[in-house]
């Protein structure tokens, strides 16, 4: 489950929604000024970046770092990327207000990695024309607007890679725990559904806990009275140890199967965390894999002081993602719609691994624009520690 989500980062967007705000700040990234606006490529990151409760802190500085190591080598055929941050505040109207200012700015792309706020921001983006980039796939127009170049699984399609999770676990009888977060929240569920039915297991209680439950103790307590033998816990991050404490003390050999992932609140479990599951979307701070290690180096170069987490990890990979769209550009001219087409165009573009090759073609006639399908499965052996079980996986139906 790779860094993931609260869109995950544990449910992929459980609280999305609930913390509104009516401010839009938009900043400049440190650093932008400095580049002639004659010669560089005007480029916005938009997502939860602050505000009470946020979970993506940790974001815009891995946007920032990406995009000064990526102009430090050069920049895009000798343009430089500006970056420009807007937070959306988890908020659908600010979030249109990130969008449309994208739009006045003339910004070739907007840049995302766990936002919930698809819905919001696509009218605007799709209109304009602007490209998308680095979403996890939440709702439907996320896998069909031609806008919109999801970096991978999210509450939409990602049902079969928490199956394959579940298989890898051992687990045959399983009980899910899920945040009311409204439509996402059913989408999750169907996904579930369908993604546990493919694999024959037996899905024995679903339970839909409110945001702001203090415990979840009554709720594994359901789960074992109907037999279950795991959980899987669409979660926010900050509920992780209350619902492993739940787990544990229920005494009856229960584990946790993470959907996507905050990796360090599960890291931060200590002994608690050792045996939980989870289903990445693409690596993890502690996959002992090279590419993360020279991603964290560039972080800690270029913004030092911002941590490696799984959804920074992501930002990273998104600005990875879009050079290689933009070196894809004919010519010097760079539009949402040259840019776009050069997203198109992409082929196995490696986002230095952290992300699946991402290659841009139908690979569904339902989901025309999913480009990224895959799914790996990891597991806490060591207080936090992980270690990858198997490699990525192309999911059924793809």
């Amino acid at each position: 489950m790779s860094p993931n989500s609260w869109k995950t980062k544990i449910l992929i967007g459980a609280a999305a929604a609930l913390l509104a705000a009516t401010t839009l700040p938009v900043l400049a990234a440190s650093g932008s000024s400095t580049v002639s606006s004659h010669s560089v490529i005007k480029v916005m990151a938009s997502g939860f970046f602050a505000g009470a409760a946020s979970p993506l802190s940790e974001e815009p500085g891995s946007f920032e770092a990406a995009v000064k190591y990526v102009n430090s080598t050069g920049g895009i055929h000798g343009h430089k990327i500006a970056l420009t941050l807007c937070n959306d505040q988890n908020n659908p109207n600010v979030a249109q207000g990130c969008a449309i200012k994208a739009k006045s700015n003339k910004d070739v792309a907007v840049l995302t990695s766990l936002s919930q706020q698809s819905s919001a921001v696509l009218p605007t983006l799709n209109q304009a024309g602007i490209p998308y980039v680095g979403d996890l796939a939440q709702l439907k127009a996320d896998v069909t607007l031609g806008v919109s170049f999801p970096s991978g699984l999210g509450s939409y399609d990602s049902g079969p890679a928490i199956a394959d999770t579940v298989v890898v676990s051992g687990c045959t009888k399983v009980a899910v725990i899920v945040l009311d977060a409204g439509a996402i929240t059913t989408v999750l569920e169907n996904g579930f559904d369908a993604g546990l039915a493919a694999k024959k297991i037996d899905l024995v209680d679903t339970i839909v806990a409110p945001i702001g439950t203090p415990s979840y103790t009554s709720d594994v307590a359901a789960a074992v009275a109907k037999g279950a033998q795991c959980i899987i816990g669409a979660t926010l991050p900050t509920d992780t140890v209350a619902l492993m404490n739940a787990i544990q003390q229920s005494g009856n050999g229960l584990f946790l199967i993470s959907f996507a992932t905050s990796l360090p609140a599960l890291s931060s479990l200590g002994t608690l965390g050792v045996g939980t599951y989870f289903m990445g979307l693409s690596r993890t701070p502690t996959d002992r894999n090279p590419q993360v290690q020279a991603a964290d180096k560039l972080i800690k170069k270029y913004s030092p002081g911002t941590p490696l987490t799984s959804d920074g990890l992501m930002a990273f990979a998104a600005v990875l993602l879009l050079k290689d769209g933009l070196l894809n550009v004919k010519g010097s001219v760079y539009t949402a719609a040259t840019v776009r087409h050069g997203l198109n165009a992409l082929s196995n573009a490696s986002t230095d691994g952290i992300f699946h090759p991402y290659t841009a073609k139908k690979l569904s006639s339902a989901e025309p624009r999913q480009f990224n399908p895959y799914a790996l499965t990891y597991k806490i052996t060591g207080p936090g520690t992980t270690t990858t079980d198997g490699s990525w996986n192309l999911l059924p139906g793809f």
